[in-house]
């Protein structure tokens, strides 16, 4: 059967999915000279030699890498890397083209350790706990060392990555100075490169993917219903809601299981984000701000006029709402992601309407005029973060690889494999050739897997798919971006100190748990809003205002970094 007909979802959304980005960190010397010392190099295997006193004395004579020597290392040197890594048809990254021509260019020969999906929470705590650690480590952001990077410095499990990305890594070093947001994200409070960041990027510049899911509505649907419109206000969406109803709709709206979406529409007309958020500075809670109330006694309203989604406890659709009910006319309203925008879910197999049109549109606003305010759920311009064992043997060259994936070269063989097999760059841009645009036996993704790994370090280019996909996509992911205001959303690389951690996820697992069910009682009409007001004090005595003032003191820290 031909695979072209089968394109897999996991595929489709790889440009929302921005989990191969990047990192690495430095300290100890290795054996080998890295090709620009000159010399005779060390063996690769086996224990430090006494070259190294003269090897360090060389660097300082020559002080920092103003570019990457190519080849990275006289002799060839073997590193150990984790990274995530699906791929349904080549089982050993080695396998791939482009892979082959990177350990060609740099001279450096990667063992993968690989891994996917939650393997990643297993595998990461048995690799702690031997203590057998690979030189390079990618684990995404799903897992983390206890305590902190910087107690893993400390532990001597991680290298502290200062001194490499001061010596040995100039693409990135230059990278991360091009904005004060940049030099801020990647460094911890005390101003410390603790580890290497991945950036996303499309084909030619380090830049933030847009907002890749997003408030929708099925166009198609609200068109036959006379509703032609595009929804701005609270009130317009009251009004497009009930003529939904009154046409059959069986769930209007779908939300989240606590009551709002990842974007935080309709919440955040009130001027407020879920959980902790920013105003001008200050860190604030939604649900002990007016604004919070305001929104519920509307969704309250709404799910009495059976305007919301009535089993939306069971039905989460927080994300990526159920096809059964985006796809089948169940619902008008939802929030997905964007390859299900426009006629996604058609050209994806979901629906069977070939007519269907999923239309993005912006987080509503109390009146016209006003401000559409939206959770942050782009992938920022850093991204995730890439460790250096302490243990490794090699930290200098092992520091030059990772940079060498922010250039250019490095990308393309991580994205689209080798030119003149999978691609060929037109006036410098990538044009994708008919091995991989016309392949018999492949989607077009699936024939570019072929060639590239396509997870990205270094440089994660999100963009990457907009050589196959509905060009409308990007378009979609820019109007969700372009014409909302992210400011109230707290940055994503604050940090809070170990025992600050430990205190706030012990007292704020509690607070949480106590605002989701009072919420959902309070929007279903289990409970009635004379409590509301008790429910805001509950807060306070679970400790409350102690995770504010940890969250503040955080976001201050993360301010003052640099100065």
């Amino acid at each position: 059967m031909k695979k072209r007909m089968k394109t897999k979802l996991s595929l489709l959304l790889c440009i929302v999915l921005s989990i191969g980005l990047l990192a690495g960190c430095g300290g100890k010397k290795e054996e080998n000279k890295p090709a620009s010392n000159g010399g005779q190099s060390g063996q690769t295997t086996g224990e430090n030699s006494n070259q190294e006193d003269s090897k360090e004395t060389d660097s300082e004579e020559e002080g920092p890498l103003a570019e990457l020597p190519m080849p990275l290392t006289e002799e060839k040197v073997n590193l150990k890397v984790l990274t995530y890594y699906t791929n349904n048809y080549i089982e050993d990254p080695n396998d791939l083209p482009g892979v082959q021509a990177m350990e060609e260019a740099t001279n450096v020969h990667i063992e993968w350790v690989t891994f996917a999906g939650s393997e990643i929470q297993e595998k990461w705590g048995l690799l702690l706990s031997s203590g057998d650690l690979p030189d390079l480590m990618y684990p995404t952001e799903n897992v983390s060392y206890p305590g902190g990077v910087e107690k893993a410095i400390e532990d001597g499990m991680f290298l502290d990555c200062t001194d490499l990305v001061a010596n040995y890594m100039p693409n990135y070093r230059e990278m991360r100075l091009a904005t004060e947001e940049l030099q801020k994200d990647t460094m911890t409070d005390s101003g410390t490169l603790a580890c290497i960041y991945g950036f996303n990027s499309t084909d030619t510049e380090i830049k933030a993917q847009p907002q890749w899911t997003g408030l929708c509505i099925r166009r198609d649907m609200l068109d036959s219903f006379g509703y032609t419109d595009t929804p701005v206000t609270i009130e317009d969406w009251h009004e497009l809601l009930t003529v939904a109803k009154q046409n059959g709709v069986e769930a209007p709206l779908l939300t989240g299981a606590n009551g709002y979406n990842r974007a935080a529409s309709f919440m955040s007309a009130y001027g407020i984000l879920p959980g902790m958020y920013q105003e001008n500075g200050v860190v604030k809670y939604a649900a002990a701000e007016p604004g919070y109330k305001e929104w519920v006694q509307l969704f309250r309203d709404w799910y009495s006029e059976g305007l919301l989604d009535p089993n939306f406890v069971s039905n989460d659709a927080y994300l990526v709402a159920d096809n059964a009910y985006t796809a089948n006319g169940k619902s008008v309203a939802f929030q997905t992601v964007v390859p299900f925008t426009e006629d996604g879910l058609y050209k994806n197999g979901i629906a069977q309407d070939e007519n269907i049109h999923v239309q993005p549109v912006l987080s509503p606003v109390l009146n016209e005029g006003d401000t559409p305010y939206s959770f942050n759920v782009s992938s920022p311009t850093c991204g995730n973060q890439f460790y250096v064992s302490a243990s490794t043997k090699y930290p200098e060259i092992a520091a030059m690889w990772l940079d060498y994936q922010y250039t250019k070269e490095g990308m393309l063989y991580n994205f689209y494999g080798v030119e003149g097999e999978s691609y060929e760059l037109v006036n410098g841009e990538v044009q994708l050739l008919d091995t991989v645009l016309q392949n018999p036996d492949y989607s077009i993704s699936d024939a570019l897997s072929l060639y590239a790994r396509g997870n990205g370090i270094g440089r994660y280019n999100w963009d990457s798919s907009s050589h196959y996909s509905d060009p409308k996509f990007n378009d979609n992911m820019n109007f969700w971006q372009d014409n909302q205001d992210f400011s109230l959303n707290l940055p994503v690389r604050i940090s809070m100190t170990e025992a600050e951690g430990t205190e706030y996820n012990t007292t704020f697992t509690s607070i949480e748990t106590l605002t989701n069910e009072m919420t959902v009682k309070f929007i279903m009409g289990t409970e009635s809003m004379d409590g509301y007001d008790k429910f805001v004090e509950d807060l306070y005595t679970y400790g409350l205002q102690r995770c504010m003032d940890i969250q503040q003191a955080a976001l201050d820290r993360y301010n003052n970094r640099g100065n």
